[in-house]
């Protein structure tokens, strides 16, 4: 294949990473959302192609791998790791993917396990309390236990195992058992130690050659990295998302004696729960960095900026001055999008309902765990009925109306509520609610709105965005509205009185109404060209969100490209562009 890329095609920045590839030493790109990323790794992969250079792309998924493949140079070889793996390990490990699941029920027969009558942990026995007296009560008379069952023995074997999948450990050590919530540590230490045997020979048996039994990707991923390989037949490689890497990918490619260059965003790293590391930052190598989005417009750039100051970061994201993306800080309830963005699974499934309702001849799609959205819905289906349910959310409540009590006692547990309130609308006819989930589809391509959660959103793009009302943006005012404030600044236990209503608006920020009289925020870019990293020091004055979930809303919001309805951020917004003007 021959294809000019020339630099007119490239900004001064893409052209820097195309120069630097050239030079054949391991790099990094660090690529904010929307800003020519892959066409930046297209010109990477014909410039080295145009001097005979050979180079392996890796991804984490398949469609990623193969749009890569249709773009790239035919030097250039696009897989994913999994798929690379695959190729080296035995066809008679690789195939067991495809036998039978093993049951954690059938599995704890298999590996003898007994049940043992455990203590509660005294954090979760104030949470119970917290949720339930009654229940709490009941647990307390009968001293504070539970028992421990083979199956959940077997199951918290299975978590390790994947724990250890991926590690860069060539051993199982007790250090890949999650420690249990609910559970006194001096007792999850014990059971640690009486599991660890179990899951040593567990792994041995779902690495072996001569059983049935089925295994996961990452178990043959990790039987290939146990080897150490070397990877050969390529100049250089290209790693893709590697903000989302785990500890057993950077092991890796730390092995490789080829130029690696890295790309990602440290800021859309979202699945930390799924093992993903902060190795992107903690690469010691030379940086490139893409900073001009052609996907929207500068007052949503200006918006983002906001998240990433708060972030710690002080190179701003630039917006495409020839775009005009309006951020509504006001609009309707329910209005026609191409996509709803929310945090939670159940967040999702609201939203779909609700839309539903207000337009029932739009066609939808929804990208979220459909399975765990049912087993709510039959927990709380169970409840209603006066049924006991161990579904973890509701087996604290022994009746849909301590359910109800815990709703309208805490506010601010935004996705729970949603559910709920579904689930009184419908509670006379779940059978709706499930044929509304079996009738949705999962395909984006055939759909006039797609419904998704932002963890399955990232990497896609939409002209208009909506913002759900299910993340939980811990807002200090919402908590502490009207009372002063007493928060600990820093490790010296200083303390911050504020009240936020007593800030003034900020002049910066301008609201304007627009064409449909919806309410448009506009915040000016910043003049200095430099993020002010006092934010990020500050930022626990207007909210105490984890850095986990600044990062799940600078995803979210850069999703839009030309309208993203905001009104459920807009006091977040407004939060942040006051704590900008009033920075100690």
């Amino acid at each position: 294949m021959n294809k000019d890329l020339t630099a007119n095609t490239l900004n001064q920045e893409q052209q820097h990473c195309e120069e630097f590839a050239l030079k054949l030493k391991s790099f990094k790109i660090l690529a904010y959302a929307g800003t020519g990323k892959t066409k930046t790794l297209e010109a990477i992969s014909f410039a080295l192609g145009s001097i005979n250079k050979k180079g392996l792309y890796l991804a984490f998924n398949r469609a990623v791998a193969d749009e890569a493949k249709s773009r790239f140079d035919d030097s250039v070889t696009c897989k994913t790791f999994h798929s690379l793996a695959h190729s080296h390990v035995p066809k008679n490990l690789s195939k067991k993917v495809f036998n039978p699941k093993n049951y954690p029920k059938d599995l704890a027969v298999m590996y003898h396990l007994k049940d043992s009558d455990c203590k509660y942990s005294d954090s979760y026995l104030d949470e119970l309390k917290h949720r339930s007296y009654k229940k709490f009560m009941e647990i307390t008379k009968r001293g504070g236990s539970r028992r421990f069952t083979p199956h959940q023995k077997m199951q918290y074997v299975n978590d390790a195992i994947k724990n250890f999948c991926k590690s860069s450990d060539s051993v199982l050590l007790e250090k890949h058992f999650d420690q249990l919530d609910w559970l006194k540590p001096v007792e999850n230490n014990a059971a640690i130690k009486e599991l660890l045997p179990v899951a040593n020979r567990r792994w041995n048996d779902l690495i072996a050659l001569d059983n049935n039994l089925n295994i996961s990707h990452d178990v043959y991923v990790k039987y290939w990295a146990l080897s150490n390989p070397k990877i050969s037949g390529y100049d250089y490689l290209l790693l893709d998302e590697w903000q989302d890497s785990d500890e057993l990918m950077n092991f890796i490619v730390s092995n490789q004696s080829i130029p690696c260059f890295y790309v990602g965003d440290k800021y859309q790293q979202i699945y930390e729960w799924r093992g993903a590391t902060d190795s992107l930052e903690k690469l010691d190598l030379p940086t490139s960095r893409l900073t001009h989005t052609f996907r929207f417009g500068e007052n949503l750039a200006n918006h983002a900026n906001l998240i990433l100051a708060c972030l710690g970061e002080s190179v701003p994201l630039i917006g495409n001055p020839n775009v005009h993306t309006e951020v509504l800080y006001d609009h309707d309830a329910a209005v026609k999008c191409d996509a709803i963005l929310c945090r939670t699974n159940k967040g999702a499934f609201s939203e779909l309902v609700s839309q539903l309702q207000n337009f029932p001849n739009r066609k939808y799609a929804m990208l979220a765990d459909v399975y765990e959205i049912k087993k709510w819905l039959e927990a709380a289906e169970q409840l209603i009925k006066g049924v006991k349910t161990y579904h973890p959310d509701l087996s604290a409540f022994d009746k849909w109306d301590d359910v109800i009590e815990y709703t309208e006692l805490n506010k601010s547990d935004n996705d729970f509520a949603s559910m709920v309130r579904l689930i009184n609308q419908f509670s006379s006819s779940f059978s709706t609610l499930y044929s509304i989930l079996d009738r949705v589809g999962n395909n984006p391509s055939e759909a006039e709105c797609v419904i998704t959660t932002v963890h399955k959103a990232k990497g896609l793009e939409w002209n208009s965005v909506y913002i759900s009302s299910d993340f939980d943006l811990s807002l200090m005012p919402n908590k502490f509205s009207g009372v002063e404030q007493r928060f600990k600044k820093d490790i010296t236990d200083e303390l911050y009185l504020e009240n936020w209503e007593l800030i003034p608006f900020p002049n910066t920020l301008k609201l304007i109404p627009n064409s449909n009289s919806f309410i448009e925020g506009i915040i000016p870019s910043i003049e200095s060209g430099v993020l002010d990293q006092r934010m990020h020091d500050q930022t626990y004055r207007i909210s105490d969100m984890p850095v986990e979930e600044l990062r799940l809303l600078y995803v979210a919001i850069t999703r839009a490209k030309k309208t993203l309805y905001a009104s459920n951020l807009s006091e977040f917004f407004i939060l942040m562009e006051k704590l900008r003007n009033n920075l100690d």
